[in-house]
Order: C-alpha cells, then sequence, then structure tokens
C-alpha cells in the first residue's frame, strides 16, 4: 500500500496567535457516511433520582397508549416530581419528555448488542459502548434488565436526562484549524469528487507519496481454485466454516498448500 501525505497552509497564520493543527489518518474513512455530511451531538447527563423514576414511569407504560400521552405524563407524579426537583428547567424536560415518548416506541427495533453485561453499538470495526442513541439506549437498558441480561446495578447507572449540546458537522472541523495534515494509504481509492472536495473544499495543496516500506503487495488470487471461495447460507456454520479451512490448511490437506509452523 502506498502511503501518501498531504496538507495545506493557511496564509493568515500571523494573525493566530496559537495555530492549531489537524491531524487526519486514512481519508477515505472521513468521507464515509458516519462522518461527512454527519454530525457530532454531544450530550450532557443529568443523573436524578426524579430522572430515573421518570423514565421508570413512561418505560412501565410504553404499551398503554393513554398514559404515554403528553398530557397524562405531564400530570403525573413523576413528572412533577421533576419539575420540583428542577424549578427552572420545566420547557427543557417537555420537550425531553417527549423524546422520550418517541424513543419508547420504537427502541426495540434500532440494533444493539449486550456484551459483557452492557449494551453495545458497532463503531467501524469494533464494538463501543459510549455510544448512545437518545433514549433508545437507555430503554434498551430497561428491556434487557428484564429479560435478565444486564444487571439492575448497571441500567441504574445509565439513567439520566439527556441535554443536548448542538451539533457540529464534521465536514466543517478541518476548517477550524490553521493547517491539515494527514497520512494515508487510501487516497488513491478516492472518487474524483472526493478528490475535488480535497482540493477545492478543504484546499489540499501539498500531495507526496511514498512508496510502501512492505514492498509490493505479495496477495494472490488463483481464480481457476475453488478453495479461495467459500459461500455460505448458513450463518451458524459461517465461523465453522473458517476454522475448517484454517484447520485443512495447517496439515497440508486443501490443493497441496501447508502453512509452515515456526
Amino acid at each position: 500500500m502506498m502511503g501518501t501525505i498531504w496538507g495545506w497552509f493557511s496564509s493568515s497564520a500571523s494573525s493566530i496567535k496559537r495555530l492549531r493543527m489537524l491531524l487526519i489518518d486514512e481519508v477515505d474513512v472521513f468521507f464515509q457516511k458516519e462522518f461527512y455530511g454527519n454530525v457530532y451531538s454531544p450530550l450532557a447527563k443529568v443523573c436524578d433520582s426524579t430522572v430515573s423514576a421518570l423514565l421508570c414511569h413512561i418505560y412501565t407504560n410504553r404499551a398503554d397508549p393513554k398514559q404515554l400521552s403528553l398530557r397524562n405524563i405531564y400530570n403525573s407524579q413523576a413528572f412533577q416530581a421533576c419539575i420540583s426537583r428542577f424549578p427552572n428547567w420545566t420547557e427543557l424536560l417537555e420537550e425531553s419528555v417527549k423524546c422520550m415518548v418517541s424513543d419508547v416506541k420504537t427502541f426495540e427495533t434500532h440494533n444493539y448488542q449486550v456484551l459483557r453485561g452492557q449494551i453495545s453499538y458497532a463503531d467501524q470495526d469494533a464494538m463501543s459502548f459510549n455510544k448512545q442513541f437518545g433514549y433508545k439506549t437507555t430503554f434498551a437498558y430497561f428491556f434487557e434488565m428484564e429479560k435478565g441480561r444486564i444487571d439492575k446495578n448497571i441500567c441504574d447507572e445509565h439513567l439520566y436526562l439527556l441535554v443536548k449540546c448542538g451539533s457540529f458537522s464534521y465536514a466543517e472541523i478541518p476548517n477550524m484549524y490553521h493547517s491539515v495534515l494527514g497520512v494515508s494509504g487510501t487516497l488513491s481509492t478516492l472518487s474524483p469528487a472526493e478528490r475535488k472536495l480535497l482540493t477545492e473544499g478543504f484546499g489540499i495543496k501539498k500531495i507526496t507519496h511514498i512508496p510502501s516500506v512492505y514492498g509490493p503487495n505479495q496477495l494472490e488470487f488463483r481464480e481457476n481454485s475453488v478453495c479461495d471461495i467459500k459461500i455460505s447460507q448458513d450463518h451458524a456454520t459461517y465461523f465453522t466454516e473458517i476454522v475448517n479451512e484454517m484447520k485443512c490448511r495447517l496439515i497440508g490437506s486443501t490443493s497441496g498448500v501447508e502453512r509452515s509452523s515456526y
């Protein structure tokens, strides 16, 4: 894989007392839907027993449309306790209840997994325990606790009021820095539109190609060999096929290919 160093420098550097630089690794990731065209929305978490009781009240009554109406929730003892606890937050609490009601109706359909007794979400090629999808994550904790997959004390730690602190466009973040630099082996795979964004949208002026320290790519695909392609229609046997293939190659029983052990 070829490495590429690229970047731009602002001409107004003299007017900035402390210059800030941004380093972007693997620029193709920046152009994925999770970043470019999307926003980063930080949240503040307000923990309080009255908030926990309100969330529990809404979750418990999720199957009752009458109890889940905004009027009934606003008149409920749980909501009034929140108002008493936070008297200057009436409008904020009312808007938060609207989000809670919306999310409690759809939380079961959003894509999450329970790992190590916590709710987790796919994040690139790993699983993250830090993502929060509004109150859907909160109600997923209630749901999985009822099923016995999450402990109550862990669930209680995730009961809080979510206060949105604004939204920041990922596409605008590079424009906040005096200099933007990057090291990437995927620059050659960018589409013409993405290359145009780099040069015209973000002012990338200089690009240097550096040969890979690993040398040429040694991977070889044998088109006429059936052993290089495995298709599993059954998800349950998918990983079994991988294990069997590894075992065959370790003992040299697949097309004469043998893997040496050191």
